[in-house]
């Protein structure tokens, strides 16, 4: 009797090994297509960042141009 319950276990141990593999092989993909999404999307935020940060710094210089040499309205 042992004799067929082992190749029908081996099939079926078979069998899960491969849907695991595919099973990793989805969840591995769907990891990477988000975090290459998040990671867009970090991008962006540093880059707003940045650019409030030149804002942020030109703001005095302008505004000690604009007291300094008169500008109008």
């Amino acid at each position: 009797m042992s004799e067929n319950i082992t190749p029908l276990t081996t099939g079926h141990l078979g069998i899960l090994r491969d849907d695991i593999a595919q099973f990793r092989a989805g969840i591995s993909k769907e990891l990477d297509d988000g975090f290459s999404d998040v990671c867009e999307r970090l991008t962006h935020v540093a880059h707003g960042i940045r650019s409030l940060k030149r804002g942020a710094a030109a703001t005095p210089a302008a505004q000690h141009s604009e007291l300094h040499h008169g500008k109008e309205d």
